[in-house]
């Protein structure tokens, strides 16, 4: 082969049109606002709030091409499926209903929902901000037939949490995240393994041991996201509002799971009133992408991200450059926002 430019030893290349090769490089560029789509009415009440809502890609499940939509509706946790029509438009399937017995949610509670695999979503709720009270989670799949949802039974938290976060590891397990409220965990993230068993209308869980990842939480709770090609579990969290991450290795039996993780890294600069961080993995490029609401609480704070970068040999993690949007928050407080990735 011919090169075109300089290559450096070790680097991969890419054949260009011209039959020369190419060092492969990364290019930044701003991303542009995309233009309005239109909007559909998922629900409507003058009490809803907390939304949170995932896509089944799976095109062997059931259900496949389905998004599932939750909320909390004044302490009752309800939801609706949503697929995608031609082109960019919405629209509802079946009637809206309600996941749990009733108003047994806090009503200030963030529900969160994450497709789980083979057709399930897992929804999880926070009932109080007591030590004493657990949270609760169940499975939900789609069927053709109305009505459309198929819940199963409660699978309560043998510990409390507020805000969520989860990473699909396979169909059968997952890890999640959650924000203690009260007890041992108050204030602090916790990673779990959950491992789910059987079909049909729903899915047992069981749980592997609570793991603290320590420090103490400031704003919303951090994210999972799992590294396929390396096998690595990523947390990144808001800790004495300086974001950090870590890397870590699944391991133990179902219902035996848990992490063994390596030390952090700082993501955000140390002290500079980071919070609300978001991680994804994106398997079309085996990238590991961290973004984060920089800036102090009540201030302008731009959304900023940056590539991370694990192992295949061990739990070491580190951090590329970090790039800043021209995307502000605004002069409100960040403890209510959220910076959001996906691919």
């Amino acid at each position: 082969l011919v090169a075109d430019g300089a290559i450096a030893a070790g680097k991969p290349v890419i054949i260009k049109s011209n039959g020369k090769a190419e060092q492969a490089k990364e290019i930044e560029q701003d991303v542009k606002p995309i233009g309005n789509t239109g909007q559909t009415t998922i629900y409507n009440d003058t009490t809803v709030g907390r939304i949170s809502a995932d896509y089944n890609p799976d095109s062997t499940s059931g259900g496949h091409g389905i998004i599932l939509a939750i909320w909390n509706e004044a302490g009752t946790i309800k939801g609706r499926f949503c697929r995608f029509l031609s082109g960019s438009s919405l629209a509802t399937v079946g009637d809206a209903f309600t996941i749990g017995t009733g108003a047994n949610a806090n009503g200030s509670a963030h529900p969160f929902c994450k497709y789980a695999g083979d057709g399930y979503w897992w929804v999880v709720y926070n009932t109080g901000n007591g030590a004493s009270n657990n949270a609760k989670s169940y499975t939900v799949s789609f069927q053709s037939s109305s009505p459309h949802q198929v819940i199963g039974s409660d699978e309560s938290w043998s510990f409390n949490a507020r805000y969520f976060a989860a990473a699909r590891i396979s169909n059968t397990r997952m890890a999640v995240l959650g924000r203690g409220v009260g007890g041992s965990y108050n204030d602090k993230d916790a990673v779990m393994i959950i491992d789910f068993s059987g079909s049909g209308s729903g899915r047992a869980m069981s749980y592997g041991s609570v793991i603290d990842m320590g420090g103490t939480i400031n704003g919303m709770p951090g994210g999972l996201a799992y590294d396929s090609n390396n096998s690595r579990l990523v947390y990144v969290g808001n800790q004495s509002f300086t974001v950090k991450a870590k890397s870590g290795t699944v391991s133990g039996s179902a219902g035996s799971g848990t992490v063994t993780f390596g030390s952090s890294i700082d993501v955000s600069g140390s002290g500079v009133n980071s919070v609300n961080s978001q991680v994804h993995f994106a398997s079309a490029t085996n990238k590991v992408a961290v973004t984060w609401i920089d800036g102090a609480t009540n201030t302008d704070g731009d959304i900023q991200a940056c590539i991370l970068t694990t192992s295949s040999s061990d739990n070491s993690i580190s951090k590329g450059t970090t790039a800043t949007t021209t995307i502000e928050m605004g002069t409100t407080s960040q403890n209510g926002q959220s910076s959001q990735l996906t691919s």
